[in-house]
């Protein structure tokens, strides 16, 4: 990440490496993740939603997978995709929500709000049987 930050060109480099050489790990859906947020940096919100949309595939458990569910809804938004970028924040809300930090959940709170999405429908309660 602090390359990322002190030199972006060797930064995306170095996590499309990550991602090409161990494509099927952990680490490459984390690289993935924050390729997304150089791309975000850069300006280029639809290479972004490619690389989130990478890194959330199969909706994994990881500590950074809320976070870059709500970037995702973000970038979306930012390339006039505003139903799919509702769709993303709601599963954050059907996946991420509860074990999300409270400002995690603030933050997906402002961008349902700023987005226009409607509010997140109440989980129905489960029935025995």
């Amino acid at each position: 990440a602090r390359l990322a930050a002190t030199d972006p060109a060797r930064g995306d480099r170095a996590l499309q490496t990550v991602i090409l050489a161990w494509p099927d790990t952990p680490q490459a859906r984390e690289a993935s993740s924050r390729l997304g947020d150089l791309r975000v940096s850069a300006g280029d919100h639809a290479g972004a939603v490619s690389a989130y949309a990478t890194a959330l595939q199969g909706w994994p458990a990881a500590p950074w997978a809320a976070s870059t569910t709500l970037e995702l809804a973000n970038a979306l938004n930012a390339t006039d995709r505003k139903t799919q970028a509702c769709t993303a924040l709601t599963e954050f809300t059907r996946r991420y929500a509860e074990a999300a930090s409270p400002a995690v959940r603030a933050r997906a709170t402002e961008a349902r709000t700023r987005i226009g999405c409607p509010a997140p429908a109440a989980t129905p309660a489960r029935r025995g049987g």
